[in-house]
């Protein structure tokens, strides 16, 4: 807790760790967690608070209910993909961080954040590259933030069955692509989003949603398209700002083979 410890000694004493999850999906909300820790933590579990990405689904239910109990506050927020398709995807995301925020219980002073400014909010907060791999309270909204998406996603999965979302979280991986080539977009598909607006458009549906959204024919021009043919995740997002694009979709059984 290098990060928050030089903050302490500055005079600051509620400090929140920010992270985003779900920006690169192509279907499901993008959520936000916020954690504010107290000086020390103890436990065998501590280890685990980690990125959220480098930790299996098991590891990251397992160290959550101890990472609660251990926080001074820590709280969720989200943005639709309603939301994703009419302000794009940065915006969303600044949108859940600012919701996140506003459930803490504990009103904080300071925002350490990975990588991600957030301009909307006026507390003094400083922007970590690797954020949620070099810094505790980072690190421990990233997996309050990852655990709540993905409840999320198997919830929706019931709702909207065919696609896979249980298992893939809306990421475009190869099954996701298949499902939607062979059922089309969904309602909690981010239409907007390269890959699900060509099938929309060629499948002739949610035209009304595209209109109203005002989504331009072809690709944003800052934004990098990558063939449908490619697995796992394929940004050519409307919305994205150079270095912020997604880290790939990996699966518990893909990240067991990296430890």
């Amino acid at each position: 807790m290098r990060e928050e410890d030089g903050l302490r000694a500055a005079g600051y004493a509620a400090i929140a760790g920010l992270d985003e999850v779900g920006r690169g999906p192509l279907a499901g909300p993008v959520f936000a967690g916020a954690a504010i820790l107290p000086p020390a933590i103890a436990g065998d579990w501590v280890p685990l608070v980690r990125d959220s990405k480098q930790l299996t689904a098991k590891q990251r239910e397992t160290v959550l209910p101890m990472l609660s109990e251990a926080a001074v506050a820590m709280a969720t927020g989200s943005a639709s993909p309603e939301e994703i398709d009419r302000l794009g995807i940065v915006p969303a995301v600044r949108l859940a961080m600012m919701r996140a925020l506003e459930g803490l219980t504990v009103a904080p002073d300071y925002l350490l954040l990975d990588a991600f400014p957030l301009p909307d909010s006026n507390l003094p907060q400083r922007s970590i590259i690797k954020g949620d791999s070099l810094c505790t309270s980072i690190a421990a909204a990233s997996i309050v933030a990852k655990v709540a998406r993905d409840q999320v996603m198997q919830d929706l999965d019931d709702e909207f069955p065919g696609y896979g979302f249980a298992g893939h979280k809306g990421y475009g991986s190869t099954a996701h692509m298949a499902a939607l080539d062979e059922l089309g977009p969904c309602e909690i598909h981010r239409i907007t989003f390269a890959p699900v607006r060509v099938k929309a458009q060629a499948a002739g549906i949610f035209a009304d949603r595209l209109t109203r959204l005002n989504v331009p024919i072809e690709p944003e021009s800052d934004a990098r398209v990558i063939e449908p043919v490619v697995p796992e995740l394929q940004p050519g997002l409307p919305g994205f700002e150079r270095g912020f694009e997604p880290t790939p979709y990996r699966s518990d059984e893909q990240i067991e083979r990296t430890k």
